[in-house]
């Protein structure tokens, strides 16, 4: 819902970001107002992508526990795993592997992202501050994703503990 109101408002965002770091490392000089919009337009769009790589990795580890994930949700930014209503309760284990798809996939992407980087070094500007962008979304989310969202989970719901139907 809103995903284009979201994406415009992220663009805004990083066309703002680029324009602050550009002025403080003394960058804002090469620019065009057409270059700020495609950086700002493709790093908005790579949050996107990186929110459905992780929600891919959740629905690819659910499906090797034979409890397959529903759909995906897009809220503005956010995007979310729906299961079944009547899905049963799940051995802890499962949920544990089903829940670490996503964490997974992000920290492959991460990897990727990173290589993107540090071969972007001497390139033009433009895809210096995209490389640099996606780095700190791919690091800023996968660390949000695994320890915030997905990590809380398990503290708050004790997934790790043992089933009360299945101690004696």
């Amino acid at each position: 819902k809103n995903v284009a109101l979201a994406f415009l408002v992220m663009a805004v965002i990083f066309a703002v970001v680029t324009l602050i770091v550009g002025a403080i490392s003394g960058d804002i000089s090469q620019f065009t107002a057409w270059e700020v919009i495609w950086v700002a337009m493709a790093a908005a769009a790579f949050h996107f992508v990186l929110q459905a790589i992780h929600l891919i990795g959740h629905a690819v580890a659910a499906s090797t526990t034979g409890y397959q994930m529903s759909r995906m949700w897009f809220l503005y930014a956010f995007a979310m795993t729906l299961y079944p209503r009547d899905e049963p309760t799940i051995p802890a284990r499962l949920h544990i592997r089903r829940s670490l798809g996503g964490p997974i996939a992000f920290g492959i992407a991460l990897i990727i992202v990173f290589l993107l980087w540090s071969n972007a070094r001497d390139a033009y500007w433009t895809l210096r501050y995209l490389t640099s962008f996606m780095l700190f979304e791919a690091a800023f989310l996968f660390f949000f994703s695994s320890i915030v969202t997905d990590g809380v989970m398990f503290i708050v719901r004790k997934q790790w503990l043992p089933s009360e139907e299945s101690t004696p």
